[in-house]
């Protein structure tokens, strides 16, 4: 069950074997249904996820609308760090949109697993880094760049969410309508018709 974020561990931080055996320590397996949620609006978020299988949407209410702000598949890490470290409400939702397996470390067990390996603290910081970094760049994306630029972008980034994932939270994600989606999706695939 864990054998998927030991591999992402040894790949992306080089951990030795020493440090990926706490993951059977700390870390436990939550399986969800689709539709399933792992907290909701309102609720303290009161760990951090990796996706071991399947696709986890989170969202937030604005206006009465669903908006989606991010969709964590296989090999990603996901939590609500204002939550989870200030122990506040969360705003969003953490929805499963595919049956999922999401190994899971409570913040205790997280202070605990850094305690016995510097390798491990190390190695978070470098994700929680990597997560502002990815919300920097969405927030940036949403500002500067076109409907267009950031569907591409997206599709560069991560080409099976369009696979995987219905359109209209794909164009949420975009801050589109799910109609400007197909507009871009039918002007970018065009010339590619033309040419066959």
């Amino acid at each position: 069950m864990t054998e998927k974020l030991k591999h992402y561990c040894r790949q992306t931080a080089g951990l030795p074997e020493e440090d990926l055996a706490l993951i059977d320590v700390y870390f436990h397996p939550i399986t969800l249904r689709k539709k399933a949620f792992l907290w909701r609006t309102g609720e303290i978020c009161s760990l951090i996820g990796f996706v071991s299988q399947g696709a986890i949407r989170h969202y937030f209410y604005k206006e009465g609308e669903e908006k989606t702000c991010g969709i964590s598949i296989e090999n990603m890490f996901f939590t609500d760090y204002d939550s989870l470290y200030n122990h506040v409400p969360t705003p969003t939702n953490s929805q499963a949109i595919e049956d999922s397996v999401v190994l899971t470390i409570t913040r205790p067990n997280l202070q605990l697993l850094y305690q016995q390996s510097p390798r491990f603290e190390s190695f978070g910081r470098m994700m929680a880094e990597k997560a502002v970094q990815t919300a920097s760049e969405r927030a940036a994306s949403l500002s500067c760049d076109t409907p267009e630029e950031r569907y591409l972008s997206l599709m560069a980034q991560n080409p099976q969410l369009f696979r995987r994932v219905p359109q209209k939270y794909i164009a949420s994600m975009l801050g589109i309508s799910p109609e400007s989606l197909s507009r871009i999706r039918k002007r970018i695939l065009s010339p590619a018709k033309i040419l066959t």
